[in-house]
């Protein structure tokens, strides 16, 4: 009896290990599950994101809601051989401006007497803990930036939480490269090829825009169209290529003295179209002068081949509402303006509006008091 007694205790202590080891199973499975689930969500949002600036904020408040860690930081590099730039985090405060990672995962079980972390920067703060770091890649191994995760207790992720960052960290690298083409095709299909100011196309979208926003707020809108003087004769004396290089450093130079809110387009051949928001015509003529001044005090290479030795442009501007509101007829004007000041003298200002008689006189002044 007491041998069936001490059987039956073994089966039952079998049984309960049996039902325990179930039990421990059945958790794990709840917690992948739960960890599935919620990398399930963060991706499906990830890829609503479509640009670099909502991915990096997206990012650090989704971590700081619905993971379990105590500090985030997401650094991005601008080229695969670029530095990595801190871009978002919390609960973490970064040793240096710069980082760098060797393309492996980073992982200190505990930061107390480490005194760094073989490819990236310590938090200054953090005495000790877990830091956890994965390199985001492209599909070619291309570096575009790392994920830093941090847990104030040491040794704190466990195997199946390590590959559940893993997999977001690729989750986020595969979105990241998504977000990097869209943008680039983006910048291709409204840029020059040439002189990377807008094109022509991109500014007739942002000129119906801009033209309807002033006209909703009552605000005046100006274009200048502007050419540089004599560029088939550089092109036929220096070459193509010469030529291509003044474009782009002409377009370079004029886009280094707008304000950001001010749109500048490669319009067709040696001719561009500026469009100033919110300005007046005398404030315009000010800024266009100041374009005028400062392609004429630009070195360019043999510029001296140009009559007067020197490479300039010329400049005709048009106001809305003042001249017209409608935007046909804006640009007409703009154009005619600077044919006005093409055929009376070049390296000049001219605008809607002015006399023949006028322009002379203004061209004349202003040689006047030029340095010699």
């Amino acid at each position: 009896m007491e041998r069936k007694a001490q059987e039956l205790e073994k089966q039952l202590r079998t049984l309960q290990q049996r039902f325990s080891e179930i039990e421990q199973s059945q958790r794990r499975m709840r917690q992948e599950l739960e960890r599935f689930k919620t990398l399930n969500d963060i991706v499906l949002s990830l890829n609503t994101v479509n640009d670099l600036e909502h991915f990096a904020a997206y990012l650090g408040r989704t971590v700081r809601e619905k993971l379990t860690v105590d500090g985030f930081a997401l650094l991005l590099a601008e080229t695969p051989e670029a530095e990595l730039q801190h871009r978002s985090s919390f609960g973490l405060e970064l040793a240096k401006a710069q980082y760098d990672f060797d393309g492996e995962m980073v992982y200190v079980k505990d930061l107390e007497g480490a005194a760094a972390a073989p490819q990236v920067a310590l938090p200054v703060q953090a005495r000790s803990g877990t830091l956890l770091g994965f390199p985001l890649q492209d599909p070619e191994g291309k570096r575009l930036g790392a994920v830093l995760f941090y847990r104030q207790r040491p040794d704190a992720f466990d195997a199946g939480e390590v590959a559940f960052f893993r997999h977001l960290s690729e989750a986020c690298a595969h979105r990241l490269h998504q977000i990097q083409l869209f943008e680039h095709t983006k910048r291709l299909s409204i840029k020059d090829e040439l002189t990377g100011v807008f094109n022509r196309r991109y500014f007739n979208q942002r000129y119906e825009r801009e033209l309807q926003r002033a006209k909703r707020y009552k605000r005046s809108l100006t274009l200048i169209m502007l050419d540089i003087d004599h560029f088939k004769l550089y092109n036929d004396v220096n070459g193509h290529l010469l030529g291509d290089r003044v474009l782009q450093e002409v377009a370079r130079a004029l886009d280094g003295i707008l304000r950001k809110a001010d749109i500048i387009a490669r319009y067709g051949g040696e001719e561009f179209i500026i469009m100033l928001p919110e300005i007046t015509k005398e404030q315009a003529l000010k800024v266009a002068d100041k374009l005028r001044r400062k392609i004429e005090n630009t070195a360019f290479e043999n510029e001296a081949s140009q009559p007067g030795g020197k490479l300039t442009i010329s400049l005709g501007l048009a106001v809305y509402p003042t001249d017209s509101e409608d935007p046909d007829h804006l640009l007409k004007y703009a154009d005619d303006a600077l044919y006005l000041a093409k055929t009376l003298g070049r390296n000049t200002v001219a605008w809607h509006g002015m006399t023949a008689g006028k322009l002379v006189k203004a061209a004349v002044a202003e040689r006047q008091t030029r340095p010699a």
